[in-house]
């Protein structure tokens, strides 16, 4: 093999391409892609790429996926990284796997055993499926209130306390076969825009990064975690340098990923990680508002990344000549450079010793095989009954200054349900009537209906209100509050998914946090709800306790208004 096919072959490894969808005409025509069709099998025949990742869309059920994930891994000659983020509770995309708390919820009970347990089950499950690396778990220490895309995601706003689940969970993982990826270096906790949406920033210095962010992905490194993502952040006090927008011409700062003091100086040489560096995805609008695909793949390289992650979409029918125009333009590049040629060559190798270590192949056992186990593994009863006790031992009394719990309820009493949405109260109704309450009434904030929301209150023995990702203060829900405490009525406010929701009705007085729900894939505003695991223990243990130490009482985080 002569140089040029050398260095292809390598930099082919160093790309890990997202095919969510696919059009056999235009864009406006995309469907999910569930089967490897021959256009997509061309192509990465021709062009066979380190890996993929999957998404919701692409994972409909176990035949399918199993079949999928077969196919893809035939194109290869050596075996992919085939991907999910499948970090539980908020973030899971396989839909009909064991649904599982999240890790705000696990760093709430606290117990390294349980998030080690949980890491395992979600790995097992995916492995049966045929993946490999799974993006899991959110080593990023929350503590900034208004974050808005990690939250419930980290286990909390504790350094040391994230830190110690994150190597629990990876353990778990590791440990089913699987590899784990801490994320999002150097921290993603303290900022107040989605790098998803918008140029990101984390204004923490040196130290504060040192005694916070960073000591996750410390202690992940101590113990020879194997993989880590960047974050798609700007860190001025890291990394103070701007370089010219060939989108905008304008000055910009570079996020995390493009950097080389962040990514080679911080995390290679000072924090001494050897394992493989994978970028965020590089489609995100932190990146394409200012760099194209091969400018930003060109720049993560040089930064020090090893693997580029969906640097370019491939979804429409002309997806196979767009790879092509970005590749050879990479590979001309890079022919040029022989710094770049070093780069690719050390990335790929480590690459490779991952792949090896983990013995990713392209080869499968018997295809029937492979779905009898997923089938007897995957969303199994001994899966289910081991999480839904970890869920009742996370369910949270935050608050209780009027000694509202325990909350007394007969049959007969008559119960209000107040909801940010719909969704909610009808979760909420099936679950009251599973346990035999059907004297219900149900209101829906903000739906110009006020007056005859008041005259529900007068009626009702006790109010039950849930809220979901409160971002400011809801002037009709405050009303509700302190009308409800001028009246001395029984309420319970259910936080259902943010536990900071509380900080936005200051004078509730009695707060249980549940720490989220499963069926959220907010890369894609994919608004597909299950409240059913951690709302149904909640509701269940709201109406059989007897005391308050049924309740956990330990916080994860602290609940107080960062201005």
């Amino acid at each position: 093999m002569n140089k040029i096919e050398t260095l292809k072959q390598q930099l082919l490894q160093l790309i890990m391409l997202d095919i969510r969808y696919f059009s056999a005409t235009d864009s406006q025509n995309l469907a999910p892609v569930t089967s490897l069709n021959n256009e997509l099998q061309q192509l990465f025949s021709q062009f066979p790429v380190g890996g993929i990742i999957l998404f919701r869309e692409n994972i409909t059920n176990i035949k399918n996926t199993v079949e999928l994930i077969t196919n893809l891994q035939a194109t290869s000659p050596q075996g992919m990284f085939i991907a999910i983020d499948q970090e539980g509770g908020v973030i899971s995309r396989i839909n009909f796997a064991t649904p599982t708390l999240g890790n705000m919820a696990l760093g709430a009970i606290n117990n390294l055993e349980y998030t080690y347990a949980v890491g395992k089950i979600i790995a097992e499950e995916v492995k049966a499926l045929g993946f490999n690396l799974n993006f899991a778990p959110c080593a990023d220490v929350n503590s900034n209130p208004n974050n808005p895309v990690i939250g419930v995601r980290s286990f909390g706003d504790n350094p040391e306390l994230v830190a110690h689940h994150a190597v629990a969970f990876a353990q778990g993982t590791t440990d089913a076969g699987v590899i784990p990826c801490f994320k999002h270096f150097p921290g993603h906790g303290d900022v107040v825009t989605d790098s998803h949406l918008n140029t990101t920033y984390l204004h923490r210095t040196a130290t504060q990064l040192k005694t916070n962010d960073l000591v996750p992905f410390v202690n992940g490194i101590n113990n020879d975690i194997d993989m880590i993502m960047t974050a798609h952040i700007i860190v001025p006090d890291l990394d103070k340098s701007k370089i010219k927008s060939s989108l905008s011409n304008d000055l910009v700062s570079l996020p995390a990923t493009l950097s080389k003091v962040i990514i080679t100086d911080l995390l290679r040489q000072q924090l001494k990680f050897n394992g493989v560096i994978i970028s965020d995805s590089l489609d995100m609008q932190a990146i394409t508002t200012n760099f194209t695909a091969v400018e930003a793949s060109i720049m993560a390289l040089q930064a020090g990344v090893d693997i580029l992650l969906n640097p370019i979409r491939i979804w429409e029918h002309d997806g196979r000549q767009k790879f092509i125009y970005y590749f050879n333009q990479m590979l001309t590049i890079c022919e040029n450079s022989l710094e770049l040629q070093q780069k690719v060559a050390q990335a790929y190798h480590r690459v490779i010793n991952l792949k090896q270590k983990y013995k990713i192949t392209n080869k499968f056992e018997n295809i029937n095989s492979m779905l009898n186990n997923a089938k007897n593994i995957i969303n199994s009863p001994i899966n289910n009954k081991q999480i839904e006790q970890y869920v009742d031992q996370a369910i949270t009394l935050s608050k209780n200054t009027k000694q509202t719990i325990p909350w007394t309820l007969t049959l007969d009493d008559k119960v209000l349900i107040i909801a940010v949405n719909e969704e909610l109260i009808k979760e909420t109704s099936r679950v009251f009537k599973q346990f035999g309450y059907a004297n219900l009434e149900h209101y829906v904030l903000n739906t110009n209906s006020f007056r005859s929301m008041l005259s529900k209150i007068k009626q009702a023995n006790k109010i039950l209100i849930l809220t979901y990702n409160l971002v400011h203060e809801d002037n009709e829900l405050n009303t509700i509050v302190d009308y409800l405490n001028i009246e001395n009525k029984p309420y319970v406010v259910i936080s259902c998914r943010n536990p900071y929701d509380i900080l936005n009705i200051p004078k509730a007085t009695t707060n249980i946090l549940i720490y989220g729900i499963s069926g959220v894939d907010i890369t894609n505003n994919y608004q597909s709800h299950k409240f059913n695991l951690n709302l149904q223990q909640a509701i269940f243990k709201l109406i059989n306790c007897k005391n308050i130490k049924d309740f956990n009482s330990n916080l994860p985080i602290s609940l107080k208004s960062k201005n």
